[in-house]
């Protein structure tokens, strides 16, 4: 409970200096305004029109217009309805895959583990509460001893993958496709950082499908995307360190028999599978950015984060 409670302040504190940063006076531009020079831009275009869309808004180092391609208007059908392939099937496969299988629903993969099952008992959830109490290592940090024992190759996955999600808010902050931002954040703090993929694979598509195209792309604030990434890389750098020093082949070989007998193991591997696929087209959308870093799972994001606009 006491690690629970810990866990929800840091997530509190963070979206309460994300917010205040975000609301602050100064840091607001005018939506509507945005949204009508977009409508004229893409009906005349015309250079005089090209310059009043960019100079529409009047931005502040936090919120400003970059001058990198815009958004092409109208949908991309072939992503949209990949994402949201990819959305169904996690909520279906993961989350209610035992509860599908034992009613006879069709489409379940022999290949996934009916573990936990349906309805789970205590014992089938004990694993992901014992990775709860080390989320962030921030029992080890604390140096509390009575924490539940786990093993360091599935804390070391689940903490990745945390850190991950946790590192992405800044770059759906900035999404000129996002929901309202309370909303965004709300969703986030409750549905991302528990369940990851259940929660973006879903807004992403949401997002892509129901949220008018714009034209704009934001600059991130600095002070929150250094201090995010500084968080997720320190996360992940001692999480590397525990697989290089703290394990052995024979702890990998359990990790891989337990990713198909309990699927929760294997949600942490198809979530690392799944951020490293979303992680591109995110920065592609929302930064207008296509390098070649991007494609390089959790490096590809920490350098957006780290990255100094001009």
């Amino acid at each position: 409970l006491t690690m629970g409670i810990l866990k929800l302040c840091v997530v509190c504190i963070l979206s309460l200096l994300i917010a205040a940063t975000a609301f602050a006076p100064g840091n607001h531009c005018n939506v509507r305004q945005g949204i009508r020079s977009q409508s004229v831009s893409s009906t005349f275009r015309t250079s005089h029109q090209e310059k009043t869309l960019l100079f529409s808004f009047r931005p502040t180092n936090d919120e400003s217009i970059s001058t990198v391609e815009p958004h092409t208007l109208g949908k991309d059908w072939v992503t949209l309805g990949c994402i949201g392939t990819i959305g169904f099937l996690y909520w279906y496969w993961m989350v209610f895959g035992a509860a599908a299988a034992s009613n006879g629903l069709p489409g379940i993969p022999d290949f996934l583990p009916m573990t936990p099952g349906w309805p789970p008992s205590q014992e089938d959830l004990q694993g992901p509460l014992d990775d709860a109490y080390h989320f962030f290592y921030l029992s080890e940090f604390l140096g509390k001893t009575d924490a539940p024992f786990a093993p360091p190759t599935r804390l070391a996955v689940y903490n990745v993958a945390e850190a991950w999600i946790f590192a992405m808010l800044p770059l759906l902050w900035k999404d000129s496709k996002r929901l309202p931002r309370p909303v965004l954040l709300g969703l986030w703090a409750i549905l991302g950082i528990n369940l990851t993929n259940a929660f973006l694979a879903p807004y992403l598509f949401v997002t892509e499908a129901f949220v008018p195209t714009t034209t704009e792309f934001r600059e991130k604030n600095r002070l929150v995307s250094f201090t995010m990434g500084s968080i997720a890389s320190a996360v992940a750098l001692y999480a590397i360190s525990q697989v290089l020093f703290a394990t052995s082949i024979g702890d990998w070989n359990q990790f891989l028999n337990e990713c198909k007998m309990d699927r929760t193991y294997f949600a942490f591997v198809v979530d690392l599978g799944l951020f490293s696929l979303f992680q591109p087209y995110l920065l592609r959308r929302v930064a207008g950015r296509n390098k070649s870093l991007d494609y390089v799972p959790f490096v590809g994001l920490m350098s957006w984060l780290f990255e100094v606009e001009r």
